[in-house]
């Protein structure tokens, strides 16, 4: 849906693995613990009839509710418009940055380096605002919104993915006792050491290695994300075989 320009190539390569390629019939549900991303979500998902959004967190307990730290558009703006001209288009950037790093619980890791960083660039001081989310497992969201499973689950959540992760192979096993297949053929989550910060330093080292017990294998690294297939999956899906050899080192140009 859209034009070309306004797709992530990202999602865009990665709903390649599913077995829709139409947009309009692609069913998508999309969590974020913050309102006002929601509604922007909603008035771009108005163009996608199949897409559901979902105002809360996932983790691995259910929360009445929790703190979410935000840097809200408001304050965006105001922040943009206190410093001269000149400052306004770099300054924009690491307000962007912040802007996507809303964290559940308490502060992101790295916001006090960001916010030193803009003091003594810009002399601007970055507060967030606190709001309150519901906190779901994966079950719940499952639950709540009626599937079983996905093909593809894409994690970015700021530290939390190990937790996330943990909740998705709970709910799959219960799945599994029940005689249904709840497990993503591909997932991606974010690796880059937040979750340790966050967690304990072997959180995500942990959380790999879960995924490959559950069946999973690693196809793609970056210093960002860790991409897995489920190898029951790749087996018997010649699809899903083609989309995952076509994958190649961007420096050696050579497939996996």
């Amino acid at each position: 849906a859209g034009e070309a320009s306004e797709w992530d190539p990202v999602i865009a390569w990665l709903l390649e693995s599913t077995d829709e390629a139409r947009p309009d019939q692609l069913r998508i549900v999309c969590v974020d613990p913050v309102r006002e991303h929601v509604q922007k979500l909603r008035r771009l998902a108005a163009k996608l009839p199949l897409v559901t959004l979902v105002e809360a967190a996932i983790s691995n307990i259910n929360v009445g509710a929790m703190a979410v730290h935000v840097l809200t558009k408001g304050a965006y703006e105001d922040l943009l418009q206190s410093v001269p001209e000149h400052q306004q288009e770099e300054l924009e950037m690491d307000l962007t940055y912040i802007r996507n790093m809303s964290c559940v619980g308490a502060e992101h890791p790295t916001l006090s380096l960001c916010r030193q960083k803009a003091l003594n660039k810009y002399g601007v001081d970055i507060k967030l605002d606190l709001f309150a989310t519901e906190v779901w497992t994966y079950g719940r969201l499952c639950q709540e919104l009626e599937f079983c499973g996905c093909q593809v689950l894409l994690i970015d959540a700021e530290g939390h993915d190990a937790k996330i992760l943990q909740s998705l192979v709970e709910h799959c096993r219960e799945q599994d006792a029940c005689g249904q297949t709840a497990w993503p053929d591909v997932i991606v989550f974010e690796s880059a050491g937040l979750c340790n910060q966050q967690e304990g330093s072997e959180s995500e080292a942990l959380a790999l290695r879960q995924m490959e017990d559950c069946g999973y294998t690693v196809f793609l690294r970056n210093h960002m994300n860790t991409d897995m297939v489920s190898q029951r999956a790749l087996q018997r899906t010649p699809r899903l075989q083609k989309w995952v050899d076509a994958v190649y080192c961007n420096r050696c140009q050579r497939n996996r």
